[in-house]
């Protein structure tokens, strides 16, 4: 059911104020992970406020939890409507692919995740928005601040799409006086009218930032300014300003039939809570002490000096320009009726074992080990003890992070299916789809190929950084608890896990072949000629496979055809005779005839062998 905008202004109005102190202890900790809190030190009159002089635990504590969190990708399964219809799993398949291209085109593993990891650690929440890209026609994945974003009331452990969702940021009133000068105009004449055109009130008014609502329903989205932005920048104070309610700019339908944003929460007992929410007056505790310490440390540098007078005579100075001047000067002081001597005092001794003790309970509280920022107090030398000592194997923190963030995933995907469909239905996308090992594009039409927006998003090993995944599923497969193909689908450096067991196999059998080869040529079972043939063939194409077919192919039509018995090609040259070096003889061919010397051999051979003639008669 549409709201109208007296009820939207209402509901942000309450909203806003019930998620004040949220939103206030949020900003606290944006400002000390920025830097920007100073130490005032109000016991000497005149004395500048100090920077934080001890690290800044709070910015370590968010940046080393989400950068392991986000060192390993999630992977995205989509599922088919129908496993016997070879259309409706290519269709999955598509949709996957599509899904990558988005993740790519926004630059969701390159940008947006890691810094929605550091909101989600250091805010308790994040928030990331499915626009679309009227330029490109298609959808882009941005994030939202969690500071001004105000979902609809829900169960903590509710992880889908919010009901409605008020997106809050400033513009001036410049900005908007050029984009909407018929809605602003009417506005700026009943405040000229009110306040007086030249009076203060008025130059406020238009110097500061206006807080507008962006309102996203499943029906429709509404943009509206609330009102002028209080100094905190948290909550406007309308209660002097013109409007009470605002002023509506712009009402459109919400095509995608859904609410495209997701707004995951952390786990906590009661209300949302980042990891370091509640240590912020920890931190200033120990930044106010070492300020306090660099302070003694400085003033034990320059002595005090102390001008104590003789027998109750009152210390007169002497110098021609009244005051006291510094030893540097390298001018000397001259004092009546005074015996002058220095106090130096010196820092106090327990104030680095506090300090370092509330490091330490800053350490345990937060979730940082020393050796995730490179110190190594323990004089650990083996890896092995370095990754126990630093509890890099399982993470609860990151574990429970990566598991929500994938329920936020699943909604941006659903956002992103509904967002091309709603508004794109009919355009044939051709996009790069940015697939780990898919180096191709993608095509479809979101009407005709998203038959679903059910998807699933996971990480392989939950807790785990991609130093240690390597490990981890290195021994189950070892172990024989997963097979090969599994732990390829699971590590991030597996790019294409059917690719990839594709081309190990195509390796292998390479690495047989050619091990069989050399073989052969060492045996002396191949013919020279044939080797340089195939090591000229490699040379030229770069493929084995391809360089022993050819030579094969040659040593087959050379011993195919005929050639007759005193030809080149019929004799075994380097090669030993039968080795196939040599083409087969011609039957055809006349041979030629004995030689001579065997003639006459044959013939006494013939006369030995012949019968002697019979005796002549005698006469009587």
């Amino acid at each position: 059911m549409r709201k109208s905008f007296e009820e939207v202004s209402n509901i942000m109005s309450q909203r806003r104020s019930h998620d004040g102190p949220t939103i206030v202890q949020m900003q606290n900790v944006a400002d000390r992970y920025d830097g920007l809190v100073v130490i005032p030190l109000p016991d000497v009159e005149g004395e500048s406020s100090l920077s934080a002089p001890t690290p800044n635990l709070i910015a370590d504590v968010i940046e080393t939890t989400s950068m392991r969190a986000a060192s390993t990708s999630p992977t995205i399964y989509c599922p088919a409507i129908n496993h016997r219809q070879v259309t409706s799993m290519d269709r999955a398949n598509t949709r996957r692919r599509a899904l990558y291209s988005a993740w790519d085109f926004s630059s969701l593993l390159e940008v947006i995740l890691p810094r929605s990891y550091r909101h989600l650690v250091g805010y308790g929440t994040n928030c990331m928005v499915v626009t679309p890209d009227f330029d490109k026609r298609r959808a882009r994945i941005e994030v939202g601040d969690p500071l001004s974003t105000y979902p609809s009331q829900r169960a903590p452990e509710d992880t889908d799409a919010p009901c409605d969702v008020g997106r809050v940021f400033g513009r001036s009133a410049s900005w908007l006086a050029y984009h909407y000068p018929d809605q602003i105009k009417p506005l700026m004449d009943s405040c000229s009218n009110r306040f007086g055109a030249h009076s203060q009130t008025m130059r406020r008014l238009q110097e500061c930032l206006w807080d507008c609502v962006e309102w996203i329903d499943e029906d429709q989205i509404m943009l509206a300014v609330l009102g002028p932005r209080d100094q905190a920048g948290i909550q406007s104070d309308t209660s002097n300003a013109p409007l009470s309610l605002g002023t509506l700019l712009k009402t459109w339908d919400n095509r995608a039939g859904m609410v495209p944003v997701a707004v995951p929460r952390r786990v906590t007992l009661h209300q949302i809570d980042g990891q370091v929410s509640k240590l912020t007056g920890l931190v200033d505790m120990m930044g106010k002490l070492m300020a306090l310490d660099v302070l003694a440390a400085e003033k034990a540098v320059f002595a005090d000096f102390v001008l104590i007078g003789e027998n109750g005579v009152t210390p007169q100075l002497m110098n021609e320009s009244g005051h006291w001047e510094d030893g540097r000067t390298g001018k000397v002081n001259i004092v009546k009726g005074a015996d002058v001597k220095l106090m130096q005092g010196a820092p106090g001794p327990l104030t680095h074992s506090v300090v370092d003790r509330l490091e330490g309970y800053f350490r345990q509280s937060g979730g940082l080990n020393q050796i995730s920022v490179g110190e190594n107090t323990n004089s650990l030398r083996t890896g092995n003890a370095l990754a126990q000592m630093g509890a890099m194997s399982i993470d609860p923190r990151i574990q429970e992070a990566q598991r929500l963030m994938t329920r936020g995933l699943k909604v941006v995907n659903e956002a992103i299916v509904g967002v091309e469909k709603g508004y794109f239905p009919n355009h044939k996308a051709v996009f790069f789809s940015g697939w780990p090992g898919d180096f191709g594009h993608v095509e479809y039409t979101p009407a005709k190929d998203f038959d679903s927006s059910e998807n699933v998003v996971t990480y392989p090993f939950p807790g785990t950084d991609i130093n240690q995944l390597t490990v981890a599923i290195g021994q189950a497969v070892g172990t024989g608890i997963i097979p090969k193909k599994t732990g390829r689908a699971h590590h991030p450096l597996s790019q294409n896990p059917e690719a990839d067991e594709r081309q190990i196999v195509a390796e292998q059998l390479m690495e047989a072949g050619l091990g069989g080869l050399m073989q052969q040529a060492a045996q002396g079972a191949i013919p020279l000629v044939d080797l340089m043939a195939i090591a000229e063939n490699y040379t030229k194409s770069g493929d084995l496979a391809d360089a022993v077919r050819k030579a094969d192919e040659a040593a087959r039509a050379r011993q195919a055809t005929p050639a007759p018995a005193s030809a080149p090609a019929s004799q075994a040259g380097l090669a030993l005779p039968g080795q196939g070096a040599e083409s087969q003889v011609d039957e055809a061919s006349p041979i030629p005839g004995a030689q001579q010397g065997s003639l006459d051999f044959a013939s006494l051979v013939n006369a030995l062998q012949a019968s002697p003639p019979p005796p002549a008669s005698v006469p009587a």
